[in-house]
């Protein structure tokens, strides 16, 4: 695919004249460059997954400790996303408001994933030994891992900002379609590499520092895949300087999961403006506006109808089973498929674990195949089946290879899961948010005795997100407790199966209740789901 000079030529016409004013499309192979770091974050996204739980009980790391890991990260993007995001929108560098954060959260990435499988090979270079090595290494591989996850939440919300300044009104669904795209792309790429077995070649035995061979080999193919794509995106649109247009700056979203792009940032107060106390200031007034945006998020929800209440008890139960199973699906194979562990000093069964390790991650890339493959027509089957039968078809799906998963952990149970599991994270990201409009349009989004404005879809979105953060916290807060007290890793199997269930009727009552009888659609067969998805199958492939 090449680009013309002209066609160059008119891509930086469009984008001189400033952010509003942008009307010119922007060519396939500038918007390929800009979503190419959307590849990169999620492609992190999976090897991070993969290893990062490993990693840490390698370590010797208690599991009720090892998986609080998933929980710092979002702590620590809701108290400075809204800094950064502020920030952001203020900047007036001659490279653009986006651009300088990208590449300074890019570069804290790649520093994360170049350093984080050599903790013992740089606690021996400083000289340290004994419990002061392993001491070292805990802390080491446990704040690697943590910066590792926060630049990647704070990279996709500055790539989400650039994609949302860049792209004009009339290209935007081809671009979300494209970083969409890119992101299901990544993470299949992700687990693949992180799957195979790099110790078995030769040739990389001799990378530098000793450790774990598996572990540097996937950080440092990692590493290159955000380099490059990071280069590509940072010269893909070049942006003006907000100086030029009178200091004002379209508002961005502050988080990655705050889909609220048209509500403006609140802004921190300029350290230029607050003098030799602006730091202290500038850090409390962030803080404010996080109990300000948690508060009136609790307010907000007290105006909801019990059909939206009812929707975030549901999403919340359905994210918890499946966030369990994601987050932590290699350590199960490692220790329970493959009766490996982590810890032990026994080559054979530390080899055994490294080998059920790698075999989850095939299974992950299959489950972000069968994701991505998915979502290429989610569109068609929404409507033909309907929004809320299409996500109960999928929860219903996960509960029964779950409880078989429970039954008997054979490849095919696994397999069937890892499918079923990427169907439902498709409907989980998508399905809830274009629920929010059904809702407005029939009565059923607020209290009846409740006006509506024009920022309550807005509002809403951003309160369903907070089941999946909510779910996330919860997850990596009580899962490492209840694997501890169970005895086994097989309670990752235990816990999905009980919160699936638990979901079941609430998903049962989703389908029936406050959806008047005028708007229901009649029931469908069998045989029209099935002559439904082999259509869309159909449709797909000869596009």
């Amino acid at each position: 695919m090449h680009e013309s000079k002209d066609g160059a030529e008119e891509d930086d016409a469009a984008i001189a004249t400033g952010w509003r004013k942008r009307s010119l499309p922007l060519s396939r192979l500038r918007l390929l460059m800009l979503v190419s770091l959307a590849f990169a974050i999620d492609f992190c996204y999976s090897v991070e997954v993969g290893y990062g739980i490993p990693a840490l009980l390698k370590t010797g790391v208690d599991e009720k400790y090892a998986t609080v890991i998933w929980g710092v990260g979002p702590l620590l993007g809701v108290l400075f996303q809204g800094y950064l995001g502020s920030a952001s929108d203020r900047c007036t560098s001659s490279w653009g408001r986006r651009r300088p954060f990208i590449a300074v959260i890019a570069a804290g990435l790649s520093l994360s994933l170049l350093v984080f499988p050599y903790g013992k090979p740089i606690a021996t270079a400083l000289g340290l030994k004994g419990h002061a090595t392993a001491t070292f290494v805990v802390f080491f591989t446990f704040g690697a891992l943590v910066a590792l996850d926060f630049c990647l939440d704070q990279l996709q919300s500055a790539v989400r900002m650039y994609l949302l300044d860049s792209v004009p009104a009339k290209d935007g669904e081809r671009g979300n379609f494209m970083y969409s795209a890119a992101m299901g792309l990544g993470a299949c790429f992700g687990s693949a590499l992180s799957a195979v077995s790099w110790e078995d070649v030769g040739v990389l035995v001799s990378l530098p520092g000793g450790g774990d061979v598996q572990l540097q080999v996937v950080f440092a193919g990692a590493f290159a895949v955000v380099l490059v794509c990071s280069a590509a995106s940072l010269v893909s649109v070049p942006e003006s300087s907000p100086a030029g247009h009178g200091g004002e700056a379209n508002p961005s979203p502050l988080a990655r999961g705050n889909p609220e792009a048209s509500q403006p940032a609140a802004p921190c107060p300029d350290r230029r403006e607050e003098g030799e106390g602006g730091a202290a200031i500038t850090c409390f007034s962030c803080l404010a506006e996080v109990y300000h945006s948690v508060s009136g998020t609790v307010q907000f929800a007290r105006h909801l109808s019990p059909a939206m209440l009812h929707l975030w008890g549901s999403l919340f139960l359905q994210w918890t089973s499946i966030l369990t199973l994601y987050i932590f699906f290699t350590d199960y194979v490692g220790e329970v498929v493959y009766g490996g562990v982590p810890t032990s000093t026994n080559r054979t069964l530390l080899a055994l674990y490294d080998q059920g390790v790698r075999a989850g991650c095939w299974y992950q890339t299959l489950l972000n195949l069968s994701g991505f493959l998915y979502s290429l027509f989610c569109d068609t089957l929404i409507r033909q089946v309907g929004l809320r039968r299409l996500m109960a078809a999928g929860h219903f799906l996960l509960f029964l290879s779950v409880g078989l998963g429970m039954v008997s952990s054979s490849s095919l149970n696994l397999l069937v899961m890892s499918v079923v599991c990427g169907i439902v994270f498709s409907n989980l990201l998508a399905i809830p948010y274009a629920l929010i409009p059904y809702y407005e349009e029939t009565g059923i989004l607020l209290q009846s005795s409740t006006s509506s404005g024009d920022d309550v879809r807005g509002k809403a979105v951003a309160f369903v997100y907070t089941s999946m953060f909510l779910s996330q916290f919860f997850t990596a807060s009580a899962t490492g407790p209840i694997i501890k007290a169970y005895g086994s890793a097989s309670a990752i199997m235990v816990i999905s199966f009980l919160f699936s269930l638990l979901a079941l009727p609430t998903i049962f009552l989703l389908v029936m209740r406050d959806t008047p009888t005028s708007l229901r659609s009649p029931s469908l067969g069998l045989r029209t789901v099935v002559r439904t998805v082999v259509g869309a199958v159909f449709r797909v492939i000869t596009r």
